[in-house]
């Protein structure tokens, strides 16, 4: 179905925008299960959106602090705060505004508002005269290519990466007093190089993260949405338990945040906005999966990505001194 503005859906979307979050129209439950539900990454059932990729990453954080420090009460998500750490959070000092924060890779780009911006490590101007929190880098593998060439040396970087993710969270810990709440990663880091991160990483990745008791962010933003050839390019890991959280926006055309039963809130407006996404975007992003599905495009994806793949390395092969 062609969407046109006149379409009555449209018209109640639009009406219903700034009260998405209170009271959606009725068939708006309909309409996420289509949208985002259909298409959510194996593992995750619940969906967040957002209004942007940064917001996305930010409320991707927010849950994450919230369910980390959640952990650490007798009843978790379901405890009532104590009068101090209401009083302190509104101050913005312990307890109640802990000091929690989010490790991110060197050449990682998560977004350009304060907290994303933190995390974001790619180019210096972005982050210029801009306060930011004093969170840890680590350092991403880097690999040579061809990989299947050089499989010694990159499962090697891959080793080191994931033994300075290890040290960097311990450092912050014992020096700065800071607990790594989440791991924030992209499955290819686009502006940081293109950096195709491989599934040997992701998984040692995903097994750190468990093993420490921290979240694990795959930020798909840039990379999910069928280009790689699958819908999301972390499924190219094949992991054995999913991420605890998956942001997307761009490609997808709305914009959000999947997760699991375990890290839903159950307090009221402990993460509201006032868009709470768009509705009139997720119909696009409905609209846009029936046709990703019935043009087949995520294998088209897949077989165009190949041949691509294949003549570069013939003039890689060809021309060695410029490609």
């Amino acid at each position: 179905m062609l969407l046109k503005a006149q379409d009555e859906v449209v018209q109640q979307a639009l009406i219903t925008r700034l009260g998405i979050g209170v009271h959606p129209e009725k068939h708006y439950i309909d309409v996420c299960e289509k949208a985002f539900i259909d298409v959510a990454p194996k593992g995750l059932t619940r969906v967040q959106t957002q209004m942007c990729g940064s917001t996305s990453v930010e409320a991707a954080f927010k849950y994450a602090f919230m369910c980390y420090a959640a952990k650490k009460r007798e009843n978790g998500l379901h405890a009532t705060p104590t009068q101090e750490e209401l009083d302190t959070g509104a101050m913005n000092v312990a307890p109640g505004a802990p000091n929690y924060g989010i490790l991110s890779f060197k050449s990682g780009f998560h977004g350009r508002m304060f907290a994303s911006l933190s995390a974001t490590r790619t180019k210096p101007i972005f982050k210029l005269d801009i306060p930011a929190f004093d969170w840890p880098a680590a350092e991403p593998p880097r690999y040579k290519h061809p990989y299947a060439e050089n499989e010694e040396y990159n499962d090697a970087q891959d080793e080191a990466s994931i033994a300075d993710v290890r040290n960097k969270i311990n450092q912050w810990r014992e020096e700065k007093n800071c607990e790594v709440a989440a791991v924030i990663v992209e499955p290819v880091m686009s502006e940081g190089g293109d950096i195709y991160i491989s599934p040997n990483f992701g998984q040692k990745l995903r097994d750190l993260t468990k093993e420490l008791g921290v979240y694990m962010i795959v930020d798909e933003v840039q990379s999910g949405v069928a280009v790689s050839g699958n819908f999301w390019a972390h499924d190219h890991w094949n992991l054995d338990s999913p991420p605890d959280f998956v942001t997307f926006a761009k490609k997808m055309l709305s914009c959000g945040f999947y997760h699991a039963e375990e890290t839903k809130m159950v307090t009221p407006y402990r993460h509201f906005n006032t868009w709470m996404g768009d509705p009139v975007r997720a119909h696009l992003t409905a609209e846009q999966n029936d046709i990703i599905r019935d043009d087949d495009l995520i294998n088209q994806a897949r077989v165009s990505g190949a041949y691509l793949h294949d003549k570069m390395r013939e003039l890689e092969a060809a021309e060695p001194e410029f490609i």
